[in-house]
């Protein structure tokens, strides 16, 4: 609709001044019928171009495949020496603590998230009445979804020739596929659907339609994805084809491929030697672990849980979690960005809490800490963090290593060190509206607030100028400025968050 707004107001400029001397009424009905031929030969050299660079890709797909092995999987971190809670000794809770400011370089800057991908032109729906078709429906993150398909959607791929691939590729080119296109996009929109969630919905779509894991379903899967501005490669291996997704992330414990620094993962499967075509969609786009918005997914609840700081029982709230958004964060993979492990972190700090929640728990929040000084406010949230909830070490519970989003803390029942730094500085942004970081020591996650009160003393780190308090949710009813017992924060690592 935008595009099509533009294109008047652009046709409208050219031929205003022809039009000047005729009425107004004239110059509508001139101007609505011109803009419509207009509008429908903007759309067919839409066509015309995305057909014409379709049948480019499928005659490189013809010939442009190599054999290349994998490099191997990086493994998740382990935390070999993971750091106990400490508890803060009361007796000292009244005492002023005094002013320590270490100046900082080691910051860790995470790139920013750029705007989802987009077909190389514009997609424009088919009319109904100048399509026959159906629609199919799915359920995704616990959404009923409709998604209109060509009535001719079946094909097959005898076998995975270069030759066969290439032609069932121009074949799915010539197909009306502009409205599945369409459909799927607006979902994305919809639903607010990050390019993981994106991923996995025509997954759903192709699976479902050929009833499992087929290169039929697999090439679709391909074709849509590289429509809607995603980067990725088809490989083989004997009679399997693959699609591989390409991404600016490392993903752990998954083996991947670099073409021009960046990682290709294969969309299923384990292969470590493929045929890959090495061959690039224009103005295609890598798939982002960024979660920029919330996740629109139903309600569907687990029981309830109280949560009560111990210093203000005052602060005492009974929370359930949306499930649906949880099954999706359990399947979520974890990465870095930028060549700093300690990056993927900030994609989970980073990360929007569920509305609902915000809904329930925050406006609890904001009526306790109304009229609290930024001091006062900032304590109880910490205080809230570092005894409502139960410490235990990921290696015992998961197996291994797992960060949780801000959401997961919420719901399980054990939380370590980097879940409840995450969780707290998503709780300052949110509620005080400050700035924060996290904080890495070897074996250990803390985090800093960017207070404004010249009158807080404690442990600070300079970073830019700025002076960020240091914050530790696991050192137990410490206040804000305390750093835990035996770290160094002239060592630590400072990752700044959104």
């Amino acid at each position: 609709m935008k595009k099509n707004f533009q294109l008047f107001i652009y046709f409208l400029l050219s031929v205003s001044g022809t039009h000047a001397q005729n009425s107004f009424e004239d110059f509508k009905k001139r101007a609505h019928s011109d803009f419509h031929t207009y509008k429908h030969k903007v759309e067919q050299n839409f066509d015309a171009y995305r057909k014409r660079i379709n049948e480019e890709f499928a005659e490189y797909i013809r010939a442009t495949w190599v054999g290349m092995e994998s490099s191997p999987e990086i493994p998740q971190p382990k935390d070999d020496n993971p750091i106990p809670p400490i508890i803060y000794n009361r007796e000292k809770a009244d005492h002023p603590i005094e002013e320590r400011t270490t100046p900082f370089e080691d910051i860790i800057r995470v790139p920013q998230p750029e705007p989802q991908p987009e077909p190389i032109v514009p997609i424009v729906p088919i009319e109904e009445k100048e399509q026959t078709g159906n629609r199919y429906s799915l359920t995704y993150m616990g959404n009923d979804m409709s998604i209109r398909i060509p009535q001719d959607y079946k094909f097959t791929l005898h076998n995975c020739s270069e030759n066969n691939i290439a032609d069932a590729w121009r074949n799915l080119s010539n197909s009306p596929y502009d409205n599945t296109l369409a459909d799927l996009l607006n979902l994305r929109k919809d639903y607010r659907l990050c390019d993981w969630a994106y991923l996995n919905l025509l997954k759903t779509l192709a699976y479902g339609l050929w009833n499992g894991k087929t290169n039929e379903a697999t090439l679709l899967i391909a074709y849509l994805y590289a429509q809607s501005g995603y980067m990725m490669k088809l490989a083989q291996n004997k009679d399997r084809l693959y699609m591989l997704f390409g991404s600016k992330f490392v993903l752990y414990n998954k083996p991947y491929w670099n073409f021009d620094d960046y990682y290709y993962y294969n969309m299923e499967g384990e292969e470590m030697s493929l045929k890959i075509c090495n061959i690039k969609f224009p103005k295609e786009q890598a798939l982002s672990l960024y979660i920029t918005q919330e996740q629109r997914v139903p309600e569907t609840y687990s029981t309830k849980r109280t949560l009560q700081s111990e210093a203000y029982p005052e602060m005492r709230f009974t929370i359930r979690t949306n499930m649906n958004l949880i099954e999706f964060y359990n399947s979520y993979p974890t990465g870095y960005i930028g060549k700093n492990e300690c990056t993927r972190w900030a994609v989970y700090a980073n990360t929007p809490i569920n509305e609902k929640t915000r809904n329930t728990l925050y406006a609890s929040l904001r009526h306790i800490l109304h009229g609290k000084s930024q001091k006062d406010a900032a304590n109880m949230l910490l205080n809230f963090v570092q005894t409502s909830l139960v410490y235990e070490y990921d290696e015992k519970i998961w197996g291994g290593d797992r960060a949780f989003f801000p959401e997961e803390t919420l719901h399980y029942p054990y939380a370590d060190c980097e879940d409840r730094a995450i969780l707290f500085t998503r709780l300052i942004r949110d509620l005080l509206h400050l700035k924060t970081a996290l904080v890495f020591y070897p074996g250990h996650l803390a985090s800093a607030i960017q207070t404004t009160d010249p009158d807080i003393t404690g442990d600070f780190i300079n970073i830019n100028g700025e002076r960020y308090l240091v914050c530790d949710p696991t050192f137990i009813n410490a206040p804000i400025g305390c750093t835990m017992t035996g770290m160094d924060n002239s060592k630590a690592k400072v990752i700044r968050l959104d």
